[in-house]
């Protein structure tokens, strides 16, 4: 894309640089015609002088529009240019997030993995909550649809070793995250019946 842009750039100074040589060769093939012709003197009166400069106005004005239009030209080019690249950037910021949460996901997962080997069951299944709510704020939910059964798995293991129905402190650390995990808009269907069954909607 960078080298597409900087060919577009050089065809434009081409084309400016050829126009330029292309007016400067007429007014040069003018003024030798003119050289080669007796042309009667003219009487320079305060009229004609005026008229001159009148004309000379007329003809830098015409090129400064000329110029001003050019400018206008470029200028909607690279506006168009940048907010290509702008849209191109945002992809990539936002494609940027999501890395960066599922690498989130995998680090509350592992240290669950972690607490769950040392039978630490209420603070594994703390962060198989967190790890859940952090895979669920993605856009690449289906690139890790096995990586989710696998936490709904373990979170299940968890509630089976831990009593039921969970005491105060459990209430307090994942009720919220369930709450807010059911504000999304986009939530598998098994998931949704383990947070209902978990934490029916009359609870806390």
């Amino acid at each position: 894309m960078k080298n597409q842009n900087v060919n577009i750039m050089n065809n434009k100074e081409k084309t400016l640089y050829w126009t330029i040589l292309f007016v400067s060769l007429i007014f040069s093939g003018i003024a030798i015609i003119f050289s080669c012709f007796n042309i009667k003197k003219v009487d320079v009166n305060e009229l004609n002088y005026i008229g001159i400069i009148v004309t000379l106005l007329g003809i830098i004005f015409a090129i400064f529009v000329g110029y001003q239009i050019y400018n206008v030209i470029n200028i909607r080019n690279e506006l168009k240019e940048f907010s290509e690249h702008k849209e191109s950037l945002e992809e990539s910021v936002d494609k940027l997030k999501n890395y960066q949460m599922i690498n989130e996901f995998y680090a509350f997962y592992t240290r669950g993995l972690f607490a769950l080997t040392i039978e630490k069951y209420d603070d594994s299944i703390i962060l198989f909550f967190i790890a859940l709510k952090t895979i669920l704020s993605t856009t690449l939910l289906n690139e890790h649809l096995e990586d989710l059964d696998n936490l709904k798995y373990n979170i299940q293991y968890c509630l089976k070793k831990i009593d039921v129905p969970l005491n105060d402190y459990l209430k307090d650390q994942i009720f919220p995250i369930i709450t807010e995990i059911q504000k999304r808009a986009q939530i598998p269907n098994d998931i949704k019946e383990l947070l209902r069954n978990l934490k029916p909607s009359n609870s806390y």
